[in-house]
């Protein structure tokens, strides 16, 4: 194998990797709710949806504050 099919080889799947994670960051700046994108497994681990959590009155400001850490995470990622 010649060395420019090797290079290829190896730094195609790198790129490929980058790529799909400035997608996902970009995909977590953008989207309105983006704890949504990930609901199921959050409301397994917390073991209620996010309406009955949303609807207390101690988590008034808990949508605010989700949008803001998962847009520090986007733009971490990115």
């Amino acid at each position: 194998m010649n060395n420019k099919t090797l290079h290829n080889l190896v730094w195609a799947p790198v790129s490929l990797i980058g790529l799909c994670t400035v997608l996902l960051g970009v995909g977590w700046l953008l989207y309105p709710e983006p704890w949504i994108l990930d609901r199921a497994p959050n409301e397994f681990i917390l073991k209620t949806s996010f309406k009955e959590l949303f609807a207390a009155d101690i988590n008034q400001h808990l949508p605010d504050y989700l949008k803001m850490i998962y847009r520090f995470f986007g733009w971490w990622v990115v």
